[in-house]
């Protein structure tokens, strides 16, 4: 009887430690996860940020382009 109950205990104890191991093991999974989430996430707002530059400078000889600037043709067209 003793020795089924040390048998036992063993058992548990080595069923913990490989529930221990796997639970570090997922969350560096998750850390990683996240990490590699962030990256992606900053690299697509880098090349968005870009992409909006970039078009911005297609139209900077043309002033007309600017809100503002329409706005004041039109307020000069309409007196």
């Amino acid at each position: 009887m003793i020795s089924g109950r040390s048998s036992a205990i063993r058992e548990t104890e080595e069923a913990r430690a490989l529930l221990e191991n796997q639970l570090g093991s997922l969350y560096w999974w998750v850390f990683n996860a996240c990490k590699m989430k962030g990256f992606i996430r900053a690299k697509a707002l880098y090349e968005a940020a870009e992409r909006r530059l970039n078009a911005g400078d297609a139209h900077s000889d043309s002033p007309e382009q600017s809100p503002a600037v329409r706005r004041k043709a039109r307020s000069l067209q309409k007196k």
